[in-house]
């Protein structure tokens, strides 16, 4: 009886994971509520920015997984919508931009992100849409 029931319920458990699976792969970046709402956030900001021509965003999450996904999905929105650059810094990973970058080091991203505070000048694009972790919080 005890193995017929532990039979039973490993059957359902495994049901029920069957289910959850095929409800994630459900979710995709075009129907992901969140990353949604973090576009319309993002795009509210530049249409209206506080000062003006600043098109300045830093997204911090604590996992670089979630970072990652981030600038998978958002970098060629940006690009494409704004013509905005997009950078990603992790402590995990290689950083990464679409920014027309000879090294994509963690520096030269902190350079073309905020160009005056570190002496690059004025002169031309540099990166206004920063997704990190909190490594670069140091």
């Amino acid at each position: 009886m005890d193995k017929i029931r532990y039979q039973s319920d490993l059957e359902y458990d495994l049901t029920i994971l069957r289910r959850i699976s095929a409800a994630i792969k459900k979710v995709t970046p075009e129907r992901d509520e969140k990353i949604l709402k973090l576009k319309q956030l993002i795009a509210d900001k530049i249409k209206n920015p506080i000062n003006p021509g600043n098109n300045k965003v830093i997204v911090f999450t604590a996992f670089a997984d979630t970072a990652n996904y981030l600038y998978e999905n958002i970098a060629s929105w940006a690009k494409s919508n704004f013509d905005l650059y997009t950078g990603l810094v992790t402590g995990s990973d290689d950083p990464k931009t679409n920014f027309p970058l000879q090294r994509k080091d963690f520096t030269g991203l902190l350079i073309n992100f905020s160009p005056l505070s570190k002496e690059r000048g004025e002169d031309g694009k540099e990166i206004d849409l920063l997704i990190a972790t909190d490594c670069i919080s140091e």
